[in-house]
C-alpha cells in the first residue's frame, strides 16, 4: 500500500504536466518545444537517478530515499508553482519532481519484492498499479483544483498533498 501512493504520487506528479503544458506556455510565452522540455526533464531525470538509488538503497534503506523523493516531488510542485520563468519550471517540475520520482521508484519497488515470498507478484502488481491510478486520478484531481484558480494553485495544492501523502506511503 506504501508503495502504491509513492509511485501514485510521484508518477502522478509526472504524467499530470501534459494537463498544464498549454497554459504554462501561455503563461511564459514559450513554444510548443520549450513547454515540452520540462516533460523530458522529469522523464529524463527520473530513470536516470533509478539506476543509481537502487544500489543506495541497499546501504541507507528504501524509506529513507522513498521520503526524500516525495519531499522533492513536493518541493518541485511548490518551486513550479512561484516560478517566475520557464527556467524554474524545468528545474521545479522538470529536474526535481524526476529526481524525487527516481529516488522512490526503484528502493521503493525492491522492498516489496524483499518482504514478499509468497505472492510476490501480485504484492508487485498492486504496488506498481499506483502509476496507472495515479496517471488516471491525479490529473483530473489537479484539473479541479486548477478552477480555484490557474495551474499555479493547483501545482501548489498538489506539492502539499504530494508531501503529505508521499510521506505517509514512505514510511
Amino acid at each position: 500500500g506504501g508503495v502504491f501512493l509513492v509511485l501514485m504520487v510521484g508518477y502522478g506528479a509526472i504524467y499530470s504536466y501534459a494537463g498544464f503544458a498549454e497554459e504554462i506556455g501561455a503563461t511564459f510565452g514559450a513554444e510548443r518545444a520549450s513547454v515540452a522540455i520540462v516533460y523530458a526533464l522529469s522523464g529524463g531525470s527520473c530513470f536516470f537517478v533509478s539506476a543509481l538509488t537502487g544500489p543506495l538503497a541497499d546501504r541507507v534503506g528504501a524509506r529513507v530515499l522513498a521520503a526524500a523523493g516525495m519531499v522533492l516531488v513536493g518541493l518541485g510542485l511548490i518551486i513550479a508553482a512561484a516560478a517566475t520563468s520557464l527556467i524554474e519550471v524545468y528545474v521545479g517540475y522538470g529536474l526535481l519532481i524526476g529526481t524525487g520520482t527516481g529516488f522512490a521508484y526503484v528502493p521503493a519497488v525492491a522492498a516489496v519484492q524483499r518482504r514478499f515470498e509468497a505472492h510476490r507478484g501480485l504484492a508487485s502488481g498492486i504496488a506498481v498499479s499506483g502509476v496507472g491510478v495515479g496517471t488516471a486520478l491525479v490529473a483530473p484531481a489537479a484539473d479541479a483544483l486548477a478552477l480555484f484558480g490557474n495551474w499555479r494553485v493547483a501545482f501548489l495544492v498538489c506539492g502539499l498533498a504530494a508531501i503529505l501523502v508521499g510521506l505517509t506511503g514512505a514510511m
